[in-house]
């Protein structure tokens, strides 16, 4: 029986560390950024390219993962498994959850096929694991596909009423309630999309700040336990994490978007190294944790205790992190400025011949 007080994860501020709520949230985030400039122009040509680019724009990073992931394992730089043993924690010791109880067999031919191919068209790679992370990948490429097709059906419609298009959407929304709820976040960046197409909000600063901090409040919700408990009175049932962290998700962008206040102090250059760097943190994170993080851990735990090993693991992580992360995103970004100008000028030349 479930007492207060026992977890963290019943509390307001558990969302700060909810990986799934993030994860929610850069699925809605991805499909409104990625469908939002051809929402406003009416075209579908950006979706075109868009749909073009991802496989190689999300693979290429990816692949430079695995294979620093093989290199660790190869080079024998992996410590998970004695900072699991120490600390008794069945997710690191099994790297984070990504061997299946299955030893660590590197394989180069084996790391690259995961890579390229596993991680975006399979639901669940095989063993081993190179970074469970990239568990995402699949339902990120697949989401975007799903994305690119709602924006084009909706420029269709755009001559309909927005009422056809609300129940296109909502009729999405079931479908995928129905099949694989993590693919509702993308019919909610969709929606989004339309939203601001169709009418540009311009939300008080009074509305928009608890808005957005609504919507990071909802980001700490499990099951309806603890500060959640009312969710699960107000409606009857427990609803399914996924489906308030897409609400959430929807609350914080449209009140950051669509307040010139929020805007304003949420953009610059701050933000946008932040933004580059987000998704090569993300791919590393867990591999310098299993790797330095857990060496510092493994080899501090005895002198200074777990607590002080924690925290200089933790920072170690952190910092770590950042380095093999700063060159990844400047790799990343040159990436896509290659595919962006490969992509245009193939389809213009295809364009010019037909």
């Amino acid at each position: 029986m479930y007492q207060a007080g026992v977890s963290i994860n019943d509390r307001f501020w558990f969302g700060i560390a909810n990986g799934g709520a993030a994860v929610s949230f850069f699925f809605v985030l991805s499909a409104f950024v990625l469908t939002r400039q051809a929402m406003q122009t009416g075209t579908v040509a950006s979706l075109a390219r868009g749909a073009i680019k991802r496989w190689p724009r999300l693979a290429m990073p990816v692949l430079l993962t695995v294979l620093f992931s093989y290199a660790l394992a190869k080079l024998g730089l992996y410590h998970y498994e004695a900072a699991g043993q120490i600390t008794s924690s069945p997710w690191l010791k099994d790297f984070a959850s990504g061997l299946g109880g299955q030893p660590f067999r590197p394989d180069l031919p084996g790391a690259i096929w995961q890579a390229l191919y596993e991680v975006f068209f399979r639901a669940k790679v095989t063993s081993p694991n190179y970074d469970s992370s990239l568990w995402t990948m699949h339902y990120e490429f697949l989401g975007s596909f799903l994305a690119f097709g709602l924006a084009a059906l909706l420029i269709q419609l755009r001559t309909s009423s927005n009422l056809t298009s609300a129940f296109l959407l909502l009729v999405a929304a079931l479908i995928v309630i129905e099949t694989n709820s993590w693919y509702l976040m993308f019919v909610a960046g969709v929606a989004l999309s339309l939203v601001f197409t169709t009418h540009r909000p311009n939300i008080p600063v009074w509305i928009a700040i608890p808005l957005a901090l609504f919507g990071l409040y909802l980001a700490g919700y499990v099951d309806g336990r603890g500060d959640y408990r009312w969710i699960v009175n107000v409606l009857g049932y427990a609803p399914l994490n996924v489906h308030i962290f897409t609400a959430g998700a929807m609350m914080l962008i449209y009140a950051v978007d669509g307040s010139a206040f929020l805007r304003r102090h949420l953009t610059g250059r701050w933000a946008a190294i932040l933004g580059r760097l987000s998704f090569p943190i993300y791919l590393l994170h867990v591999l310098v944790l299993c790797s330095a993080g857990a060496a510092v851990f493994v080899a501090l735990q005895e002198q200074t205790g777990q607590p002080w090993a924690k925290i200089i693991a933790a920072a170690t992580t952190l910092a770590g992190t950042l380095l093999v992360a700063a060159p990844l995103a400047w790799f990343d970004i040159k990436w896509t400025e290659y595919l962006n100008r490969f992509v245009r000028r193939h389809l213009a030349a295809a364009e010019r011949q037909i």
